[in-house]
């Protein structure tokens, strides 16, 4: 470690020709000869929940390293280059302790990490529609926006869009401000489509049809009234005084609703 490049010195003399090349291998064994110097750089704002992995620049090979983390996750670490998370909003202090066999060092850095709020992402309530509808979806929490998947929407990167998906879909709101970004997400359940029959049927004067309207389970609704034996059932009697163009409608367990003509 006391060697010098460009000489040897010999009884207090130097040779004039130096140190040849070929004895440098003798003297440099991959041990450094000098004392580490802990050196990193950091000097960042992070999102509460967010993780960042530290880099560690000192000089003279140092063989250990502590890091001391104050308000992260894990506080303490002895890996050379460590993965530390940030919970809770703060300013917090960073110190890096490297050791050789040639001594130690250490570098302290006040108020190394910033971490600000986590932004709140907010996608809304869980809601059901009948196949065919839409719903509008409305994002908060943010200063952009991006939804996914994009089928069935209109505007996938607004705070605001409509949805109108082909069948149940739990779609992810990531908004994003600053340095930080959040996540969220609403399902559209999707029901099926009620169904009710139509008819057309001829009959003479003092007649009576029964039509049988059912095609999903649930409530019935005859429109007019008149010349209907129950205007609530699916398979009435239809008696009508003259040509008549009737409506029922019906409302399955779900709430989603058909109309036909008979």
């Amino acid at each position: 470690c006391n060697y010098v490049h460009d000489a040897l010195y010999l009884n207090g003399r130097r040779s004039a020709l130096g140190l040849p090349n070929f004895i440098d291998g003798l003297f440099n064994t991959g041990a450094s000869c000098f004392p580490p110097e802990a050196q990193f750089d950091i000097d960042t704002t992070l999102c509460a929940g967010m993780c960042l992995r530290l880099t560690d620049k000192s000089l003279n090979q140092p063989s250990q390293w502590c890091w001391e983390l104050p308000g992260g996750t894990p506080s303490v670490s002895t890996d050379r280059e460590p993965v530390v998370c940030y919970h809770t909003p703060g300013v917090y202090d960073m110190r890096l302790i490297v050791v050789n066999p040639k001594g130690a060092d250490t570098l302290f850095r006040p108020a190394a990490i910033t971490v600000v709020p986590r932004l709140g992402a907010q996608a809304g309530s869980d809601v059901a529609i009948c196949k065919g509808e839409s719903v509008t979806l409305h994002g908060a929490g943010g200063e952009r926006y991006s939804w996914r998947p994009m089928s069935g929407l209109t505007s996938p990167d607004s705070a605001t869009t409509k949805a109108e998906p082909e069948s149940t879909t739990t779609y992810i709101l990531t908004v994003y401000g600053g340095s930080c970004e959040d996540y969220d997400t609403v399902t559209i359940t999707v029901f099926p489509r009620a169904e009710a029959r139509s008819g057309v049927y001829t009959i003479c004067a003092g007649d009576s049809v029964r039509h049988e309207a059912a095609g999903s389970a649930g409530t019935y609704r005859w429109l007019p009234a008149e010349g209907v034996s129950n205007p609530d059932t699916s398979a009435p009697l239809l008696f009508p005084a003259q040509t008549t163009d009737y409506q029922v409608t019906v409302t399955d367990i779900n709430g989603c609703t058909s109309t036909a003509n008979v």
